[in-house]
């Protein structure tokens, strides 16, 4: 807090001089660097490397000092300015904002991290377990650059700990998350339970999973919509809450998308995330390894569920799960209805007449 009130006297100007200056060395001596540790750290691949841990997190940082120049230019309306004057003073959170970030983007975690301190507040950072090498080069990019210590104070922890002892902290002001439903909701509870204890009343912004999915219709174009598919479903194996987790297909084109789905499933390469043709690398870890292989064993188990492509996994050397596609005969199937968060799509075949 004693960072706090140095960094709030910094004129917004130079705090916003200072992030362009990172995003430009971003860009720049730094681009090779994030990608390599993104790579390593998460398995992304080349391609998604670049636009997240590069494109993605620079972007962020430049509309952001953007949104705050012009947010900065509003004021108030004054019928008569010479009698009455009406001014809005734009400041810092009362208390520190406790960020809690995601293994699947690089960019999301510097956002949520960073991003709040260009209007003068400070963050306690707690990155992902599986995703603290690329996490600690932003926060030792910034610190190089001459970020003042003590604003950002990036902590690898604990989640039940530091979730524990941020909740109980009266200078608490916000909790700025994206990770699972659970997750949340514990953190939403726990300051809720404490809410008589806080010095004001924190913000929660929290961004969950979800469960995506394409609605084909009779007229689409089957090209785009296996293309489209099997990118959104198996792209950095699954693991984004943006990513097709479930289909539904009209009976009339089910032929033509399910040859089209398979086809081009057999080509996809699954290997080393350094690899410059490899598609899909490993899942991030053991726990979702056993999650994800615990929907596909479902999949060969059920009598309302098919393998149609894929159903493979391997944890000989690293986390591999083949893309994997299953059709289901009613919505109703668990697999058709909870997150996944892995390289598995499943489809629902309906009759055209539900159109």
């Amino acid at each position: 807090m004693a960072a706090k009130a140095d960094w709030e006297r910094v004129p917004i100007d130079e705090k916003i001089q200072m992030f362009l200056r990172v995003s430009d060395q971003m860009a720049d001596i730094y681009r090779a660097d994030l990608n390599a540790t993104t790579m390593l750290g998460q398995a992304k691949t080349m391609v998604q490397a670049e636009i997240d841990s590069a494109c993605e997190l620079i972007d962020f940082f430049r509309f952001n000092c953007f949104f705050a120049k012009e947010l900065m230019k509003y004021q108030p309306i004054s019928e008569d300015p010479s009698t009455t004057l009406n001014l809005l003073r734009y400041r810092a959170l009362e208390g520190f904002i406790a960020s809690v970030t995601p293994f699947n983007f690089t960019a999301i975690a510097g956002n949520l991290a960073y991003t709040p301190c260009v209007m003068g507040n400070v963050t306690l950072w707690k990155p992902s377990d599986t995703a603290i090498l690329s996490n600690y080069l932003i926060y030792k990019i910034f610190r190089d650059a001459g970020f003042p210590d003590g604003v950002v104070n990036f902590l690898p922890s604990d989640g039940p700990v530091f979730g524990k002892t941020v909740t109980a902290h009266q200078d608490l002001a916000a909790v700025n998350f994206t990770g699972s439903v659970p997750t949340f909701q514990w953190l939403w509870k726990a300051v809720g339970e404490n809410l008589q204890n806080f010095t004001g009343f924190p913000k929660l912004i929290g961004e969950c999973g979800g469960k995506n999915y394409h609605f084909v219709h009779p007229t689409a174009e089957v090209k785009t919509v296996v293309a489209s598919t099997i990118r959104s479903a198996f792209e950095y194996q699954g693991q984004k809450c943006s990513a097709c987790s479930r289909v539904y297909v009209p009976e009339s084109l089910w032929g033509e998308v399910k040859e089209g789905l398979v086809e081009t499933q057999k080509s996809l390469k699954i290997g080393s995330a350094t690899d410059a043709d490899t598609f899909m690398s490993a899942v991030i870890d053991r726990k979702a390894f056993d999650r994800i292989s615990g929907y596909i064993n479902h999949a060969k188990a059920s009598p309302n569920c098919s393998i149609v492509a894929g159903g493979g996994y391997d944890d000989s050397v690293g986390f591999f799960i083949e893309p994997t596609i299953v059709q289901t005969t009613t919505p109703t199937d668990k697999i058709f209805q909870e997150e996944i968060f892995g390289p598995l799509v499943s489809v629902y075949v309906y009759p055209d007449k539900d159109t």
